[in-house]
């Protein structure tokens, strides 16, 4: 197989190392696991040791960082909408970012800012070609491949 960085020049080691380097952590079954990727990546000498963090303290400093992106992502808006008053829960809160900062901001405020909407409109056409792209082997899916290229183009 051959392996390539999704994001360019994120880590510094080659994709092809990496990515052989994490399927020699398939189980019995052929599962690689997050766990898995850690234990091998604990011995000093695995190509994949660099792209950890193993100080104990920064690490944990940004595993909470994480956990309140995590906490953000996953507060939901809830509104009425509809002649059937149906509930329909969207993120509150979305990623955004400026020419000097990124951060998140409610949904409701981003809509009403002209240059964030069409950054969130971007990032969600990126999701759309990334969508197509991680799942164009399901001919099942074919039709709606078909509706994101014209929402894309």
């Amino acid at each position: 197989m051959v392996y390539q960085w999704k994001i360019p020049n994120l880590y510094n080691i080659p994709a092809q190392k990496a990515g052989e380097e994490i399927e020699s952590c398939k189980n019995s079954e052929g599962f690689i696991t997050p766990a898995a990727v850690v234990e091998k990546a604990k011995v000093k000498t695995s190509v994949i040791h660099d792209c950890f963090e193993w100080d104990d303290r920064s690490a944990a400093e940004r595993y909470r960082l994480h956990q309140a992106g995590e906490l953000i992502r996953n507060i939901v808006a809830v509104s009425v909408s509809g002649s059937d008053s149906q509930n329909v829960a969207v993120r509150a809160f979305v990623n955004v970012k400026s020419e000097s900062e990124r951060g998140y901001k409610a949904i409701s405020a981003v809509v009403e800012n002209r240059a964030e909407y069409e950054y969130l409109l971007d990032c969600a056409k990126n999701d759309m070609r990334a969508f197509t792209q991680k799942y164009a082997a399901l001919q099942e899916l074919r039709e709606v491949f078909a509706a994101i290229q014209e929402v894309l183009t």
